[in-house]
């Protein structure tokens, strides 16, 4: 992403979930806890870095959508991937 110093959260912000997903993933593989999830923004001759903030909360939203999918819940995330039965 292109960003600015005055955007920069904006798009930490914008990525949150999926950096948060992520981790969730990240934790189940490794049977360990993620304790940061970090944005590197590169642009010539510059890198910015940050950290997802309250990433614990963020995780957890991450787990209640992928559980309300999997019970039929709205405003869950939906899987890409059709059953056999489809």
């Amino acid at each position: 992403d292109a960003v600015d110093d005055a955007t920069i959260d904006d798009r930490v912000e914008h990525y949150r979930l999926q950096g948060a997903g992520y981790a969730v993933a990240v934790e189940a593989i490794v049977d360990a806890p993620v304790v940061d999830c970090r944005f590197v923004f590169c642009r010539p001759g510059d890198a910015t870095e940050r950290s997802l903030p309250n990433l614990a909360e963020a995780m957890d939203e991450v787990r209640r959508r992928l559980v309300g999918d999997r019970i039929g819940e709205p405003n869950a995330v939906r899987s890409t991937t059709a059953s056999a039965s489809e």
